[in-house]
């Protein structure tokens, strides 16, 4: 059962699936690391947000809900907003920099390969390699901080 699944029926929507996954990655991200929220690094934020835009594709295009790019971006927004404590107005521009950065369709884009991992790591997450997933963040991390 997906997670999305888990909702049907429950009067939770797209949305609410995405909050609560991001809520889990983000959680799990920093009982991994050993990390308060507040401590972890900017650059370690944007990674986290960036995949998980990923994984939020993932689950978009694996549920039976069929929503508007609009209600997408809305969704992305209020998650970027409410779980990665990114002011409303950063969210939106984070978002649009992510879907410029997606729309170059180059893979040595940072941006584009870190969704794309992300949304192999919904797959993983989903199947319940969640530890997998951090570890792949982890492993952005790295190679980007050095």
């Amino acid at each position: 059962m997906g997670l999305f699944d888990r909702f049907k029926g429950k009067g939770n929507d797209f949305e609410t699936a995405c909050k609560i996954m991001g809520t889990e990655f983000l959680e799990l991200y920093l009982n991994e690391t050993n990390s308060l929220f507040e401590n972890i690094t900017e650059l370690e934020r944007q990674i986290l947000a960036i995949y998980f835009f990923g994984m939020v594709d993932g689950l978009r295009q694996n549920s039976n809900v069929v929503s508007s790019a609009n209600e997408v971006a809305k969704t992305i927004t209020n998650v970027l907003n409410g779980v990665f404590q990114y002011s409303k107005e950063q969210s939106e521009a984070f978002f649009d920099s992510i879907i410029d950065n997606l729309q170059s369709k180059d893979p040595q884009n940072t941006q584009y390969a870190i969704v794309h991992r992300g949304l192999n790591g919904y797959y993983a997450w989903n199947g319940n390699d969640k530890k997998d997933v951090i570890e792949d963040v982890r492993q952005i991390y790295v190679m980007l901080n050095e």
